[in-house]
Protein backbone atom coordinates (compact mmCIF):
# COMPACT_ATOMS: atom_id res chain seq x y z
CA UNK A 1 0.00 0.00 0.00
CA UNK A 2 1.28 3.27 -1.05
CA UNK A 3 -0.18 6.53 0.28
CA UNK A 4 -0.23 9.57 -2.92
CA UNK A 5 -0.06 12.65 -2.16
CA UNK A 6 -3.32 15.36 -2.25
CA UNK A 7 -3.99 16.75 -5.45
CA UNK A 8 -7.97 18.35 -5.98
CA UNK A 9 -9.29 15.99 -3.68
CA UNK A 10 -10.07 15.64 0.35
CA UNK A 11 -8.86 12.55 0.12
CA UNK A 12 -5.46 10.79 0.41
CA UNK A 13 -5.71 8.23 -2.83
CA UNK A 14 -3.69 5.24 -2.15
CA UNK A 15 -2.39 2.70 -4.42
CA UNK A 16 -2.79 -1.04 -3.52
CA UNK A 17 -0.35 -3.29 -5.12
CA UNK A 18 -1.87 -6.85 -5.46
CA UNK A 19 0.62 -8.72 -7.26
CA UNK A 20 1.99 -11.84 -5.02
CA UNK A 21 5.82 -11.93 -4.36
CA UNK A 22 7.62 -15.35 -4.55
CA UNK A 23 8.83 -15.20 -1.28
CA UNK A 24 10.54 -18.10 0.16
CA UNK A 25 8.69 -19.44 2.95
CA UNK A 26 9.72 -22.64 5.27
CA UNK A 27 7.20 -25.29 5.18
CA UNK A 28 6.47 -26.26 8.98
CA UNK A 29 8.09 -29.37 10.43
CA UNK A 30 6.71 -32.69 10.17
CA UNK A 31 7.34 -36.04 11.96
CA UNK A 32 7.51 -39.05 9.91
CA UNK A 33 6.26 -42.20 11.68
CA UNK A 34 9.15 -44.59 10.13
CA UNK A 35 12.02 -42.44 11.80
CA UNK A 36 10.97 -44.13 15.20
CA UNK A 37 10.96 -46.97 13.62
CA UNK A 38 14.61 -46.33 12.32
CA UNK A 39 17.14 -47.85 15.47
CA UNK A 40 19.94 -45.06 14.19
CA UNK A 41 17.13 -42.66 13.71
CA UNK A 42 15.30 -43.66 17.27
CA UNK A 43 18.94 -42.81 19.09
CA UNK A 44 19.49 -39.61 17.22
CA UNK A 45 15.93 -38.25 18.35
CA UNK A 46 17.01 -39.29 22.00
CA UNK A 47 20.09 -37.44 21.70
CA UNK A 48 18.21 -34.55 20.12
CA UNK A 49 15.54 -34.30 23.31
CA UNK A 50 18.41 -34.68 26.26
CA UNK A 51 19.03 -30.88 25.89
CA UNK A 52 18.76 -29.00 28.74
CA UNK A 53 16.30 -25.85 28.17
CA UNK A 54 14.99 -23.99 30.84
CA UNK A 55 11.59 -21.46 30.97
CA UNK A 56 8.08 -22.68 30.45
CA UNK A 57 7.02 -26.14 29.50
CA UNK A 58 5.79 -24.86 26.05
CA UNK A 59 9.02 -22.92 25.55
CA UNK A 60 10.84 -26.57 26.20
CA UNK A 61 8.58 -28.65 24.29
CA UNK A 62 9.31 -26.37 21.34
CA UNK A 63 13.38 -26.02 21.42
CA UNK A 64 13.23 -29.81 22.07
CA UNK A 65 10.82 -30.64 19.04
CA UNK A 66 13.57 -27.96 17.18
CA UNK A 67 16.76 -29.51 17.95
CA UNK A 68 14.66 -33.07 16.69
CA UNK A 69 13.65 -31.30 13.13
CA UNK A 70 17.00 -30.20 12.82
CA UNK A 71 19.17 -33.23 13.83
CA UNK A 72 16.81 -35.70 11.33
CA UNK A 73 17.27 -32.95 8.59
CA UNK A 74 20.80 -33.90 8.47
Amino acid sequence: VQNLPILESDYDPIVVDTEIENEKTTSPFRFLDAWSKDPSCRVMIAEAWKIRVSGFKSFQLLLKINNMGCALKK
